[in-house]
């Protein structure tokens, strides 16, 4: 692992003494000056069904270009036609011409991540500002793409009010033992039971479910962990990652957390939680196979 020398974006200093550094423009992290490696970085070793998701987004963009009027049946030879992207004019729809106006429209693989990317960071700051000054999102001053998932941090914090304590926001934690480090929003104490929406979505996540779906009761005096997800939906990845936080976290001189959970805001509007009843061990068997998975990178000459 490559030295790193330029200057921290944030550095840390835990209850233990140990200081983080976090670097922005790599996304990556020293302990007491040692690089070590991100939690997320960890756990994309593990397999991602993405081949379902490129078609989608695939289909989705080329059925927006019909829809914007940029494709047609009107080629002389009765293929399809396409607006060529620079010279404005009807032309073959290649496949090439065709990615062409896919960038130019922004409805590519890429452009679908950094809009969730926008609209995750807008959900993130909604959160932590309504953690420190209890003032409660209000969707119709952001952009309508990403109005239902304040919406749904929105609900959730009305759901919080005043019986919370904020402990804690974007949390640095590492472990010094392990070589790993990563952030998590939210941690605190609950001041009273607090009855939480649970998987209120249908399994494939189109839409939430008819009978209200369940509920999840945070008891009074428990301290919960917690970390904001605006994905599809809630996939093993994310139990894992709090899994990883409490056990750094607890090495980093922070008391014990009682549940960690994850607040699954969703593009319907409507918030829920899921609870990780995963452990540290889980997380490093997951840690064990990133570096094994390294180390044969390495073995074919690749970074």
């Amino acid at each position: 692992m490559a030295v790193i020398t330029e200057t921290p974006t944030h550095t840390t200093k835990v209850p233990s003494g140990v200081t983080i550094d976090f670097y922005a423009g790599d996304h990556s992290y020293e302990i007491d000056g040692q690089p070590v490696v991100g939690v997320t970085q960890v756990l994309d070793v593990l397999f991602k069904d993405l081949a379902w998701w490129g078609q989608e987004t695939g289909v989705k963009g080329v059925q927006a270009l019909w829809e914007k009027g940029l494709l047609s049946r009107s080629h002389p030879d009765g293929q399809l036609a396409v607006v060529h992207p620079t010279e404005n004019v009807w032309t073959l729809a290649t496949y090439d011409l065709l990615v062409e106006q896919l960038k130019l429209q922004k409805l590519t693989t890429s452009n679908v991540v950094g809009r969730a990317g926008d609209r995750g960071q807008a959900a993130h700051d909604a959160l932590e500002r309504w953690a420190v000054t209890r003032e409660f999102p209000t969707p119709e001053t952001y952009p309508a793409a990403e109005q239902p998932y304040i919406g749904a941090v929105r609900n959730f914090c009305l759901v919080m009010d005043d019986w919370w304590e904020t402990q804690g926001i974007e949390v640095v934690v590492g472990s010094k033992a392990h070589g790993y480090a990563g952030r998590y929003d939210l941690r605190g104490i609950a001041l009273r039971d607090i009855e939480l929406a649970s998987r209120v979505l249908r399994k494939d996540g189109s839409g939430p479910l008819k009978s209200g779906g369940q509920t999840l009761v945070i008891e009074q005096g428990q301290k919960v962990l917690f970390d904001l997800k605006t994905s599809k939906g809630v996939y093993p990845q994310h139990l894992l990652q709090l899994a990883a936080y409490e056990g750094a976290g607890r090495e980093c001189g922070y008391e014990p957390t009682d549940r960690r959970l994850v607040i699954h805001a969703t593009m319907h509007g409507v918030y829920e939680v899921e609870e990780s009843l995963a452990s540290q061990a889980d997380f490093l068997a997951v840690l064990e196979a990133y570096h094994v998975h390294q180390n044969c990178k390495l073995m074919l000459g690749r970074k």
